[in-house]
């Protein structure tokens, strides 16, 4: 019963991760992506590893200024890409809450064997390989069905 628990709770993780951007939080605002962005990112990022210590002076100065050269260039040449929120993102949240978890136990109930005992551990050995032959989803895993 506790891998059960444990494979929902995957489950739950995994379903939390991806419908985070599609909170009510995220879709209020408009999204900028930006490569300057990228590039002030690392330079935050530069100075933060430089007081830690992990760059030497000069590794410090060249990579600073190929960042500089590059968030120039970047700011120069392009403008920010706005993404306008989704309005679909509710029905596909909920299409994904539903679909994800019945996919899971739809495949494996097809391909999987659970009506089968559990087999401690003790008892594995050949008689685990020989109960493997009769087994329908192995037969087909080794292309023999």
């Amino acid at each position: 019963m506790l891998i059960w628990i444990l494979f929902a709770l995957m489950t739950a993780a995994l379903l939390a991760a991806v419908l985070r951007p599609c909170s009510s939080r995220c879709r209020r605002r408009a999204m900028c992506f930006s490569s300057a962005n990228v590039y002030r990112a690392q330079l935050a990022e530069l100075e933060v590893e430089r007081d830690a210590g992990r760059w030497g002076e000069s590794e410090y100065q060249a990579a600073r200024a190929e960042i500089g050269r590059r968030l120039i260039k970047a700011s120069e040449t392009a403008e920010p890409v706005v993404l306008p929120p989704s309005r679909r993102t509710p029905w596909l949240a909920l299409a994904l809450v539903i679909a994800v978890p019945a996919l899971a136990l739809t495949l494996y109930l097809h391909v999987g064997s659970p009506d089968y005992a559990d087999q401690p551990l003790a008892s594995r050995g050949s008689r685990s390989r020989a109960g493997a032959r009769d087994r329908p989803a192995d037969a087909r895993t080794r292309g023999q069905a």
